[in-house]
């Protein structure tokens, strides 16, 4: 475990102090955090857990939010379906013109988002499953 999933453990045990030199430090030793997998004297802070919960939460909704780029308020919670209806919004919206001898820009807009936004969908499934093989290949190894 490293010192940053130290500090993720300690930052919601009630045991916790802060020294100006040190950082995040036990209350119990002094010292910073030295376990590997689990703290015997861990006592679960439930405000800061709470916190930490509601921030968890708040920082995943932005993320989904901006993947989705607000379709997530009507439900989307897949950025490659958000881009699949924004990409079928631009179509339908630039045949709609050409059937009315209209031309508008907006659809080549929405065209060019969805195909961005569908890039990126696909960039980041690839890579969340470089990540997982990685996971997999470094649990084998162990």
């Amino acid at each position: 475990m490293n010192r940053a999933d130290q500090l993720a453990f300690c930052n919601r045990c009630l045991n916790k102090k802060f020294n100006p030199k040190k950082g995040v430090v036990c209350g119990l030793t002094g010292e910073q955090a030295t376990f590997d997998i689990d703290c015997p004297d861990y006592a679960e802070d439930k405000v800061a857990k709470k916190e930490q919960d509601r921030y968890d939460a708040a920082q995943k909704d932005r993320v989904l939010k901006e993947e989705t780029l607000g379709l997530n308020s009507f439900g989307v919670k897949n950025q490659k379906t958000a881009s699949y209806i924004i990409l079928t919004i631009g179509v339908i919206w630039l045949v709609a013109g050409v059937m009315a001898d209209r031309i508008f820009f907006y659809p080549f807009v929405l065209i060019i988002v969805g195909v961005v936004l569908n890039v990126r969908a696909v960039r980041k499934e690839r890579e969340d499953k470089f990540k997982d093989d990685s996971v997999i290949d470094n649990i084998d190894e162990d």
